[in-house]
């Protein structure tokens, strides 16, 4: 009766060491997440404030121009980098002022000097308007001009420093967890072998009995490395999601604004409604994504194995019309070549963040001196059970001789652009990996690109492979 309270006592012991590593794994993850979005918001904020200096800095040098030259031709960027600090400094204050780590009084410190920078011009520019220049150069010579905006630099340099130090230190904890982690994984495992070797030795005296309880803590040991593997899996598809969110829904939102923007500017009904009526159709496409994301992180939560079918053209035809503003901005025309037949089995979201990423790259990287002109054209390989995607533009192409080693690199770019992040293809290729494919690229500078991607049709056990 002891030794099988003692084996149950052992048995007990061994489930608390699972239950406690399992934790631990999930508390990491958890934690890494936290501090990895938090480096990101900082680096963020530390951006915005080299914009809002920049901003401050264009504003200066119109008005400069203005005083010497008195040509209103100086006011036009002098009115524009004056409307960018506003916006600017807002998202700026609003991001700082989360930080813990960053005195309050900076905030209002930092307002009261903008506002004394952005007063010194507008008093410039008045007197200038008025035929006070002598006026307005007095103020200049007085120095306090120049006092407002080494002030504001110190500040947000001072702030940029404090952020660099907090960086140093989440980066820091986050290599002590990770040591922590590990360390804790490798007793707990000792332990847990050890403890099943006892119970082992306590069941059986015998030399045969003992080499086959160890065949069962090899197995157990063996399950807990499929689990960690398994965990790790999880958590891999999670951050791919992740990326989709974050990248592929910055175009919809972005197309949100210049809509809502364009709706402001227009004048007549009729227009005004046809505006209402693209913004209602953005709603709908983002709505039905995001209700699609949220439906495949349910089913990889409760580990279902049943796939959905989709038609492949109704899929590039949403991407289509989700991307109808810059389309239509663009002047595109788009060709179309799908075959209506083919049913892909498996994840629409990441065809859809293909289809989003080539398409938007098309029409990012046009050639501004003709038509941009994009095709696509799906076929289907029966024998191979295969589908064969293509995604041509004549755009400005890409250097093969120069960038074909990088050409998938995540933040590699090959062509100067404001929104241009390196990211795009770097995902489209982690995807089309994942899904058991294959991608190929021909291109030729100021002619076009031509994309090629072979898929199986039937994705099962893709999704976490």
């Amino acid at each position: 009766m002891k030794k099988i309270n003692a084996i149950y006592f052992i048995i007990s012991i061994c489930i608390v060491l699972i239950f406690c590593n399992t934790y631990f794994v999930f508390n990491y993850i958890n934690h890494t997440a936290i501090e990895l979005e938090e480096i990101q918001k900082i680096s963020e904020s530390s951006k915005y404030g080299s914009d809002l200096l920049s901003s401050i800095k264009d504003a200066e040098t119109g008005q400069k121009g203005y005083l010497i030259t008195q040509d209103t031709t100086y006011l036009k960027p002098f009115f524009a980098a004056k409307s960018n600090i506003i916006t600017r400094k807002q998202l700026y204050l609003n991001q700082v002022k989360t930080f813990a780590f960053i005195n309050k009084q900076f905030l209002s410190q930092l307002e009261k000097a903008i506002t004394i920078k952005i007063n010194e011009l507008n008093t410039i520019i008045i007197l200038v308007e008025n035929q006070e220049t002598t006026k307005a150069i007095n103020i200049v010579k007085t120095n306090k001009g120049l006092m407002s905006m080494e002030y504001i630099r110190f500040l947000i340099r001072d702030a940029n420093k404090l952020m660099a130090q907090q960086v140093k230190l989440l980066k820091g904890q986050l290599a002590q967890q990770q040591a922590n982690i590990k360390f804790f994984m490798f007793i707990f495992n000792v332990l847990i072998v050890s403890t099943f070797i006892i119970l082992i030795l306590r069941l059986k005296n015998r030399d045969q009995k003992i080499a086959n309880l160890l065949k069962n803590v090899i197995k157990q040991k063996d399950d807990l490395n499929l689990m960690a593997n398994n965990l790790q899996d999880q958590n891999d598809i999670l951050l791919k999601y992740t990326h989709i969110l974050s990248h592929d829904l910055r175009s919809p939102i972005q197309n949100f604004d210049s809509l809502l923007s364009l709706y402001e500017l227009e004048n007549e009904e009729e227009e005004k409604k046809t505006v209402f009526m693209m913004i209602k159709n953005q709603s709908e496409n983002l709505k039905s994504k995001m209700h699609q994301l949220i439906e495949e992180l349910k089913k990889l939560h409760q580990k279902t194995t049943t796939q959905d079918s989709y038609h492949l053209d109704k899929i590039i035809e949403s991407v289509i019309q989700q991307l109808q503003t810059e389309i239509l901005h663009t002047k595109a025309k788009i060709i179309l070549d799908l075959n209506k037949d083919i049913i892909f089995n498996g994840s629409g979201t990441f065809i859809e963040s293909i289809m989003q990423n080539l398409i938007s790259n098309a029409l990012k990287y046009r050639d501004r001196s003709r038509e941009p002109l994009i095709q696509i054209k799906t076929t289907l390989n029966k024998e191979k059970n295969k589908i064969e995607i293509i995604v041509a533009d004549n755009g400005l192409g890409i250097d093969l001789k120069k960038h074909q080693a990088h050409l998938f690199e995540i933040y590699k770019t090959f062509h100067h652009h404001k929104d241009s992040k390196g990211v795009g293809l770097h995902l489209v290729k982690k995807i089309v990996t994942n899904l058991k494919g294959e991608i190929s690229v021909e291109s030729e500078v100021n002619v076009g690109t031509k994309f090629t991607i072979n898929l199986p049709v039937d994705q099962k056990n893709n999704l976490a492979s």
